[in-house]
């Protein structure tokens, strides 16, 4: 019977990994069953394996229903567990391990969840989690004061520069001042610490959403032929459109013209990839004497040799993940990778002995802790270690 309960109890942990949701206590229950035994570590090798579980997908689609009624006869008739773990996992990976906690509860014809709250609560002595980011941003003011916009913003602050904010949504909104007869033009930056996101709406009604460790100069009112902001690091646009006045992103090593489109920019200091990736519209992305223009699913990167390039059938969406509260990678080498999450939990990393190569390929939660994050990087095959707030990484 304890065993049946615990079984399901790693399951649900399991399953847990794959959404990115497990804990730092959960962690510490599911290290302590991978080391009880070598053939629960190959298991969970396995089930943990973006490749194996995309195999045993196709394998399942494939399968005849005479192999499907039998594994249902194999549940009815409470097949012993040792064996049916293995034979099951085959079928669960075809959502991802939520079939297997439903095929160990037609098993066992147990709850476990008293148990399951025992077991994890028994875990009290675990190191303090680096909890994920956070909607933080300051506000520079045209008179260059700042206010961090997690604290609010006062009323005279609000008034006098015709701005609000929703606390519920954390949303800094410009109100629309093109019938103004002010003249001057008023910038403000927004930046975004490591640790943080944020999004405000210009003017004249384009949305921006900032990504962790960037800045966005911008005029307060847009009273001119054209519509120009600075961009430092990433960010998502829903430009508004009006013809008669373009819209630019201007970056440290490239400009983004465009008249009413969705699009990203990204453009840090660390040797991440500049690039501009289009979701909707129409861009010209310039860098230079070298000028491309994009469609839809393209994106505009700048090359090494100091010349834009243009990419097809990128992953747009895979692009602005972070926009939804996801990391997501494909075939993505490991510095990029890392730089992301240095971002985004506020911590740095290091090589010991040079970058490896493991492209990585997954999605995961960025609201998880970061202990769930590099345990995930783990099971890919990273050799890493947390020292404080430095990953150090070896090869």
């Amino acid at each position: 019977m304890m065993q049946t309960k615990h079984s399901l109890t790693i399951a649900r942990l399991i399953r847990k990994i794959h959404s990115a949701e497990l804990t730092a206590k959960e962690r510490v229950l599911i290290d302590k069953w991978i080391a009880e035994d070598e053939r629960n570590k190959q298991l969970f090798l396995q089930l943990t394996d973006p490749e194996y579980l995309n195999a045993q997908e196709l394998d399942y689609l494939s399968t005849e229903e005479a192999d499907w009624e039998e594994l249902k006869s194999r549940i009815t008739n409470h097949v012993h567990p040792v064996r049916s773990w293995r034979y099951y996992a085959r079928y669960a990976a075809v959502i991802f391990l939520p079939a297997l906690l439903l095929t160990l509860y037609f098993i066992y014809k147990k709850d476990s969840s008293a148990l399951y709250k025992n077991e994890v609560g028994a875990i009290s002595k675990i190191n303090k989690p680096i909890l994920p980011g956070s909607k933080r941003a300051i506000l520079v003011l045209g008179d260059g004061s700042r206010v961090e916009l997690e604290k609010g913003i006062g009323k005279d602050i609000a008034a006098s520069n015709h701005i609000s904010l929703n606390r519920q949504s954390d949303i800094l909104v410009y109100a629309d001042r093109s019938t103004s007869s002010l003249k001057k033009q008023i910038y403000n930056t927004i930046i975004i610490p490591k640790g943080g996101e944020y999004q405000l709406v210009l003017s004249d009604g384009t949305k921006i959403w900032m990504n962790s460790e960037s800045q966005i100069r911008y005029p307060v009112n847009f009273n001119g032929p054209e519509r120009r902001v600075y961009l430092k690091g990433e960010a998502y646009f829903e430009v508004a459109k009006n013809a008669r006045a373009p819209f630019f992103v201007q970056t440290q090593h490239a400009q983004v013209r465009v008249l009413g489109t969705h699009f990203a920019v990204t453009d840090y200091d660390d040797g991440q990839l500049i690039k501009t990736t289009l979701l909707e519209g129409s861009v010209k992305m310039k860098s230079g004497k070298s000028e491309v223009k994009l469609v839809p699913g393209q994106q505009g990167r700048l090359g090494d040799s100091g010349r834009l390039e243009l990419v097809n059938d990128v992953d747009v969406l895979g692009e602005i993940a972070w926009k939804s509260g996801l990391f997501q990678f494909k075939d993505t080498d490991i510095d990029q990778v890392m730089r992301q999450v240095s971002r985004w939990y506020d911590v740095d990393f290091l090589y010991t002995g040079g970058i490896p190569n493991i492209p990585i390929t997954g999605r995961i939660s960025r609201n998880v802790d970061l202990g769930g994050v590099l345990d995930i990087l783990k099971f890919a095959g990273v050799k890493l270690r947390l020292d404080g707030r430095t990953i150090k990484i070896s090869n």
